[in-house]
């Protein structure tokens, strides 16, 4: 016979599942500024075919291999099944980054969010998303690439959470003007002279760890480089409505491209410091590469020197963790920045550039090896939140959606 604080609980339980209209279990839903978490689609690959199964009853999108064409199946259909190569996965093509700045870009402008989009604001939300994605593995010790033992339920809530990530990271880009698409296939390229195939095969250390790479230094080369991911030479491109013209500063082996001041009628007499378009958020990225693409470079450099090895989830996750706080560490001891950052040298911003791709090289690593389609899922839940955050309801205003009134019935 149960108790009578048992019953009482019970009774609560209920009453509370009839009356509140939004919480992140009756909706699989955690939905910040700009971002939403919802209903994602899990994509797991087997070579180039799988089909979609909509998991309709738990409100939850996963997408699992076609069972029939490769003759294998689970009895437990709340878990997805693997590929015989469990790093044999890839992304969907779109959205582009571009694209994901541009639905972003809109949806923030049409609720009034911009004033609260500064770079230390936006910062703190993706310190406080990688958190969140910290969280899912904080008591599941080490596990597999490809998350065989995590429920749809599970890697829904894990994709969720990698969006987060994503959309922050996007956006803390688009507002400081870093180029990220630019910025990161650029490292890509330059990690292979940093992380030599002869030289690394089968190892894990630094790059500046190797005997003979002894005379680099951050210092001389304005390098910090991980596995599978480089902080070098990059391109911060500073765009004035579509003209834009490159500046390449050799001297300090920085690339930054400025608006053009002939077109703009301006001119900076600091010719370190990158000069605003006359609307600091005129701003775009480059179109080239794709998630996808990243993700299969990266991919491939690290299969070349067996780091598959180490790349496991736990591992990734935390690599991303301390890449995020190097992001960080450049905002810790300047107050408050503007939109563009008009105040950093070409200099801070290529490292900021670093630091930002370092942090895109992890988190798409991570969704690789945990078979996150990471393009089909945020591009859904920048679609959802427009429920989520209904113009007439939050404009202007920087609630969390379960925080108004019309859409929480139990906070009196």
């Amino acid at each position: 016979m149960s108790s009578p604080k048992l019953k009482k609980r019970k009774m609560n339980d209920e009453e509370n599942k009839n009356t509140e209209n939004i919480t992140e279990d009756n909706t699989q839903n955690h939905i910040t500024n700009g971002t939403i978490n919802s209903t994602v689609n899990c994509t797991i690959n087997n070579s180039e075919n799988s089909t979609r199964d909509n998991n309709t009853e738990n409100n939850i999108g996963e997408s699992i291999s076609n069972s029939t064409k490769t003759g294998t199946g689970s009895n437990d259909s709340s878990k997805s099944e693997l590929p015989s190569d469990p790093l044999d996965f890839r992304f969907s093509d779109e959205p582009s980054l571009e694209k994901i700045r541009q639905l972003q870009a809109a949806f923030c402008k049409e609720r009034d969010w911009d004033q609260y989009h500064t770079p230390r604001n936006i910062l703190l939300a993706l310190v406080g998303e990688v958190g969140e994605v910290s969280e899912i593995f904080q008591w599941k010790g080490e596990v597999p690439v490809g998350l065989p033992g995590f429920s749809n339920k599970e890697k829904a809530h894990l994709a969720q959470e990698l969006s987060d990530v994503l959309v922050y990271l996007v956006r803390l880009a688009h507002i400081c003007h870093i180029d990220l698409p630019s910025a990161v296939i650029e490292k890509l390229q330059l990690n292979k002279e940093k992380y030599p195939v002869e030289l690394v095969y089968g190892k894990s250390k630094k790059y500046n760890e190797y005997q003979e790479n002894e005379n680099i230094t951050e210092d001389n080369a304005q390098n910090h480089i991980t596995n599978g991911t480089i902080n070098s030479t990059v391109n911060c491109t500073i765009n004035n409505s579509e003209n834009s013209t490159k500046n390449n500063n050799t001297e300090n082996n920085i690339g930054e491209s400025t608006s053009n001041s002939k077109k703009a009628g301006t001119a900076n007499s600091d010719s370190s410091k990158s000069e605003l378009p006359s609307d600091p958020l005129d701003f775009r990225f480059s179109d080239e590469p794709s998630l996808e693409k990243i993700r299969q470079l990266q991919a491939a450099f690290c299969k070349e020197r067996d780091w598959d090895q180490y790349h496991t989830p736990r591992n990734i996750l935390l690599a991303l963790v301390g890449e995020v706080g190097e992001v960080s560490e450049i905002f810790q001891w300047k107050g408050e920045v503007p939109v563009g950052l008009p105040g950093f040298s070409n200099k801070d911003k290529a490292h900021l550039a670093q630091e930002l791709s370092d942090v895109l090289f992890y988190l798409v690593r991570l969704a690789h090896i945990c078979h996150i389609d990471l393009p089909s899922a945020v591009i859904e839940k920048l679609q959802l939140n427009k429920e989520k955050y209904p113009v007439e309801l939050v404009y202007g205003k920087s609630k969390k959606y379960n925080e108004y009134q019309e859409n929480d019935t139990t906070q009196k």
